[in-house]
């Protein structure tokens, strides 16, 4: 792939001051632009890169584009100072599309985003998510199902003919700013209709647990939603071995912040180890601990005990 420019840089927004700065989605992946302004964390640039006048269909590309009709989920996680990355193999090479964390353009209110294509790295895209193109292998999924699945492939594959359409037409013509935006369009809307978290039933999901495929799941922490919540415990859809590994671990996940205390170690049946779990805990300030209110709530989950040995304290 082509690197546009080689600065030691932190991936991260272009920094306060005014002036021509760095923008980058990786440290070895840079361009300049002009700072205009900020607010809530989020910086407003201009691009200061000009359109290449030619490009060839069969060399590696490298360019920066502005993303004006980014799904609103892709945006919120940028302001929030994530890089979304979507690539998408296809027979004409590899497309991939990032972008800039916590930066907008100003024209048109867009996203920062670096387009590459790779003509050496060809290939097919995947259809489905592969934990759903598994459970339609393995005969898990309803009827209802099957007939999503058959839409989602087909909308798949036609993204995939617009992706190679909107190519073509900016090999020809990489100074129009309407094929530069129907390129970065083409390549951002490549997401999947169908998640696994939801599509699948849990069932399901253990069923391809035991199968051997991972499926971790989601532990969310969140601000308390009012005074008195120290925090909210999202647990969503996780293994009940992931659910033991993380609290005998002493990882951060499942209590914030950890407590110098020691803790009971949990246990898991064997025969449940692939069983999820999903429960939302708001933990409460006051005289319970924080830590023991989350070991209450873990014991209560079936499959998951403890045979009353203790940890030692984590490390913070």
């Amino acid at each position: 792939m082509v690197a546009l420019c080689l600065w030691r840089q932190p991936a991260t927004a272009a920094p306060l001051d005014a002036g021509v700065q760095v923008a980058c989605v990786a440290e070895d992946v840079c361009t300049l632009v002009q700072h205009l302004s900020s607010s809530g964390g989020v910086e407003t640039v201009a691009l200061l890169e000009h359109a290449v006048p030619r490009v060839d269909a069969r060399q590696p590309f490298a360019g920066w584009f502005g993303w004006s009709h980014a799904p609103t989920p892709v945006r919120e996680r940028v302001w929030h100072g994530a890089s979304v990355r979507v690539e998408r193999p296809t027979e004409a090479g590899t497309f991939l599309l990032r972008t800039v964390p916590g930066v907008r353009l100003a024209e048109g209110d867009a996203l920062l985003a670096v387009l590459t294509v790779d003509p050496l790295r060809t290939g097919t895209p995947a259809d489905l998510p592969e934990a759903i193109a598994l459970a339609q292998q393995r005969g898990l999924l309803s009827q209802e199902q099957q007939a999503r699945v058959a839409r989602e492939t087909q909308a798949q594959r036609a993204r995939t003919q617009a992706l190679l359409a909107a190519w073509t037409a900016f090999t020809r013509t990489p100074g129009s700013d309407a094929a530069r935006a129907t390129l970065v369009d083409a390549l951002g809307a490549d997401t999947s209709t169908l998640d696994p978290d939801s599509f699948l039933t849990a069932e399901q999901r253990t069923a391809l647990r035991r199968a051997g495929l991972a499926l971790d799941g989601r532990i969310r922490l969140e601000d308390g939603p009012r005074p008195g919540i120290a925090y909210r415990l999202r647990v969503e859809a996780v293994p009940l071995e992931e659910v033991a590994r993380q609290w005998n671990a002493g990882l951060r996940a499942l209590v914030n912040p950890l407590e110098r205390v020691p803790r009971p170690q949990l246990l898991v049946a064997s025969a449940r180890r692939h069983e999820e779990v999903s429960f939302t805990l708001d933990v409460l300030d006051g005289e319970e601990a924080r830590m023991s209110q989350v070991v209450r709530r873990l014991l209560a989950v079936p499959g998951l005990s403890t045979d009353g040995k203790e940890l030692p304290p984590p490390g913070l």
